[in-house]
């Protein structure tokens, strides 16, 4: 009789010990799913503002040698300036981010990182013209060898690869990829001419769009 109750008994704590268990785990998992996002939030600020400071010491070096030269004498020299008092430069974001040189209304040139730039905008004209000019490297290189443009070309910008595709008509993208169905993240496309040669190109990445055609650049980064 004794034996049965104590296996009663531990038979109806070991349910309650499950339950209590399981509950634990749901918990446990609840928690993490809400703090990987805010983790991840608080990692992004950090590199932004790490990214910021690191700007901001280049910038203030660029400002200097202007004041010394009193003259700006283009963005080469600006380049050589930047890597004299900021010798890791392509290493000044923390996530990779690629640095611009943007002359400003002073004279001064300022950098800008192709992936923290506030401004959604300027920041998608910068990466789309940069990933254009590596595109076209790319596209001469392999004329040069002899090689058939293929389906698909990679190029490297803001620390990570890009995959740039071939179509015979640039689709009727025009605004960030956040705000489509079918697209996701940053998005590049590119057409070629008889020659071989590029002919239109675009960029999208999740904020705006920006569209090379003979006539010049357009999308929603230009307006």
């Amino acid at each position: 009789m004794m034996k049965t109750i104590y296996r009663k008994m531990r038979s109806d704590f070991g349910g309650v010990n499950r339950l209590v268990l399981i509950f634990i785990i749901a918990i446990v998992i609840m928690l993490v799913l809400i703090a990987v996002p805010w983790a991840d939030a608080i990692r992004q600020n950090a590199d932004r503002n790490a990214c910021e400071m690191a700007l901001k010491s280049a910038s203030d070096g660029l400002v200097i040698d202007y004041l010394d030269s009193f003259k700006n004498k283009g963005v080469s020299h600006a380049q050589l300036t930047l890597q004299e008092v900021m010798p890791g430069r392509d290493n000044l974001c923390p996530t990779g981010g690629t640095v611009y040189l943007i002359k400003g209304d002073n004279g001064v040139y300022k950098p800008i990182c192709g992936i923290h730039d506030r401004d959604e905008k300027e920041r998608a004209r910068l990466n789309a013209s940069y990933a254009k000019s590596l595109l076209e490297e790319q596209l001469t290189k392999m004329k040069k060898r002899g090689q058939e443009i293929p389906d698909t070309v990679k190029i490297t910008i803001n620390g990570k690869t890009l995959v740039c595709e071939r179509v015979e008509e640039l689709p009727p993208i025009r605004t960030g990829t956040s705000k489509m169905v079918d697209y996701d993240g940053i998005v590049s496309f590119f057409t070629l001419d008889d020659e071989d040669e590029l002919q239109d190109f675009l960029y999208a990445d999740e904020a705006c769009c920006a569209k090379y055609l003979h006539d010049g650049w357009s999308g929603d980064a230009y307006s």
